[in-house]
């Protein structure tokens, strides 16, 4: 007859294991399968051993968690920084009333020292980059303005996104060599930098909902991140300019999107025509700066008023 020691707290004398009811679970399956087996296994050394294998599990789950996160793509970030006269701020300046009713530009949330603070933010993906020149307004200006109760808010003279992540440039790079004519049209954006310009005319001229199908997966979130900044700031912009120059309409917002690279321009000057063709697209110039000479031949279209115009390159 088949016997097997059980544990003091449960039974104290040898008994016939072919009859025995099932203990609780403090009996290893081994007894359960091979009942003419001698469980040898005492409580105390069972919970230490349900201890040690419950500490293993806990440990296999953290493992497991840590090699999830170490697969999980981390989520794009960006920052805005505003700039006054080379100071950053981390919120949207406005207009405040100082001395004799002249308002002037405050920022907000100043940082020290922009670049060191990027490194501090770890794993940024992009940052927007928003200038702003003009920091008061004059006396006549304001007090028009505070009489109407309508005071435009600031806007900035320049803006700018700046790639961070290697990851970021390497999505930027891929995206810009798939298109055609990404070198005749943007021959002055420098990849390697990672410098682009309002209005972001790159994604004024690609942008389709199967724009990243070309892309890597994780160049596609990223490239979705950046271009959903730039439709959430300018699409609308995108849209009216596509609606007017359709019906045949100029202004000033859309002469910056109307001659592009490549565009064949007619002039008629002194009863003859010539024809150019453009190798830039236009850009504002305040017109009491002074016309720059940008190329072989610098075309330049008056605005109302004569304040500013705007100039292209062509060759011709």
């Amino acid at each position: 007859m088949a016997e097997r020691q059980v544990n003091p707290a449960f039974d104290t004398a040898p008994v016939d294991a072919s009859k025995a009811p099932l203990q609780p679970n403090f009996l290893s399956a081994e007894t359960f399968l091979h009942p003419g087996g001698l469980a040898t296994q005492t409580l105390t050394d069972r919970v230490l051993s349900l201890e040690a294998e419950n500490a293993g599990l806990k440990k296999l789950v953290a493992e497991t968690k840590q090699s999830l996160t170490d697969l999980a793509e981390p989520t794009p970030k960006w920052l805005i920084a505003y700039r006054i006269n080379e100071v950053s701020f981390l919120r949207e300046p406005s207009w405040v009333i100082t001395g004799e009713k002249t308002l002037s530009l405050k920022g907000e949330w100043p940082i020290g020292d922009l670049e060191q603070y990027l490194r501090r933010c770890g794993d940024l993906t992009f940052v927007v980059y928003k200038d702003y020149s003009k920091t008061s307004i004059d006396r006549l200006e304001a007090r028009n303005a505070l009489e109407k109760g309508r005071i435009s808010p600031p806007t900035p003279d320049a803006e700018t996104i700046r790639l961070m992540s290697s990851e970021m440039l390497e999505a930027a790079e891929a995206f810009f060599n798939v298109q055609p004519n990404f070198r005749t049209h943007f021959g002055d954006v420098n990849v390697k930098v990672g410098i682009l310009k309002a209005p972001y005319l790159f994604w004024y001229c690609y942008r389709k909902p199967d724009a990243f199908e070309q892309l890597q997966p994780r160049q596609q979130v990223l490239m979705i991140a950046l271009t959903h900044w730039i439709e959430s700031c300018y699409g609308q912009e995108y849209f009216d300019v596509d609606s007017r120059l359709a019906e045949g309409y100029l202004s000033r917002t859309s002469m910056t999107y109307y001659i592009q690279p490549g565009d064949v321009l007619v002039l008629r000057k002194d009863g003859k025509l010539k024809t150019f063709m453009a190798t830039s697209w236009t850009i504002e110039r305040d017109f009491h700066i002074g016309r720059p000479r940008h190329g072989v031949y610098d075309a330049v279209l008056d605005g109302p008023a004569r304040n500013y115009v705007w100039v292209y390159k062509v060759m011709g």
